[in-house]
């Protein structure tokens, strides 16, 4: 084991916080998805992010140095190939946009089996039962299809464990740097990447379409920063479930600010995913307990019990 953190109910709160902001970066980019292309779309994702990312960490006064540079980098760019792959295919009509969230939701089961060997964290029965029960809740609630062309589906899959491995060298480094620190630095690899993509087919876009797309962007640094937040305070297993809350979250934002209307099914798959979330919840409090109950610092001293003192057994008169 090493020293990262366990704080876990806090970790689910960060975690929430992030399914809100990246359903708010979904719902934005889905107005400007049709004005412009993909890779620009990224390369904003990405330099939106950086500014976020920075501007809390001067804010907080927190350091921006890396000293696991190799883990950095490698989350870095598994990270940013995770994103082109996921932008790429939202400019792709072939494939709908919940099939994407379909095959999106292995990522946590992925992560479940991958902490065990990678990270040395157990994955707990109540996240065992958390999980399938919150990626079934998510299929009833985006009703994929799966019309899609197979090299469309295999390169979802393909993005959905780059993803998943990246997501366990966020946990590997929640020990030992800011989270702040972690998202500038896949900030900037990836908004470089994404930008010198984007030249060949770059347009300035219209006020509107620009306004939505910074929106969009810094929606996604916040809940960047949120869910680096969340990988560094807790098993990765159980951070990685408690994302299947964003598309809850998606559904009922497009449901109140764009009038979308909803159905049983998703009503439904909202009531699977909310009781995987409680699973979880229930999960996180027993260990918080747990922590509490084990801590040095919580666990009170006992006074030592003072020793009386031995008689000397008096000198004998008359002996030499």
């Amino acid at each position: 084991m090493n020293d990262r953190p366990h704080r876990p109910v806090a970790a689910l709160v960060w975690m929430g916080i992030a399914s809100v902001f990246f359903s708010v970066m979904s719902l934005c980019a889905r107005h400007v998805a049709d004005a412009v292309p993909w890779a620009q779309m990224a390369a904003m994702r990405g330099a939106m992010a950086w500014v976020v990312a920075i501007s809390v960490a001067k804010a907080r006064g927190l350091s921006l140095s890396i000293t696991d540079k190799r883990l950095s980098w490698g989350r870095a760019i598994l990270g940013t190939i995770s994103m082109l792959v996921t932008f790429y295919l939202f400019g792709q009509p072939s494939i709908p946009l919940g099939d994407i969230s379909a095959i999106a939701a292995l990522s946590p089961i992925m992560i479940a089996l991958a902490a065990p060997p990678f990270l040395g964290e157990r994955t707990g029965r109540r996240v065992w039962l958390a999980t399938p029960i919150g990626f079934v809740g998510v299929l009833v609630l985006i009703q994929p299809n799966f019309h899609i062309a197979g090299h469309l589906a295999l390169l979802a899959l393909f993005g959905t464990a780059v993803s998943s491995a990246a997501m366990i060298l966020l946990r590997k480094l929640g020990g030992g740097e800011t989270p702040e620190a972690v998202a500038t630095h896949f900030a900037a690899v990836s908004a470089l990447t994404c930008t010198v993509l984007s030249i060949p087919t770059f347009a300035v876009p219209a006020p509107a379409p620009l306004a939505w797309l910074i929106a969009s962007g810094v929606a996604g640094g916040l809940g960047q920063l949120s869910m680096t937040h969340a990988y560094a305070l807790d098993n990765a297993a159980r951070v990685g479930a408690a994302g299947y809350i964003g598309t809850v979250v998606t559904i009922v934002l497009a449901h109140v600010l764009l009038g979308e209307p909803t159905s049983t099914a998703q009503v439904s798959g909202s009531a699977m995913v909310i009781l995987a979330g409680l699973i979880l919840a229930a999960g996180a409090f027993k260990a918080h307990r747990l922590i509490k109950t084990t801590s040095p610092i919580s666990a009170t001293p006992t006074p030592p019990t003072p020793t009386p003192p031995t008689p000397t057994p008096p000198t004998p008169h008359g002996h030499r």
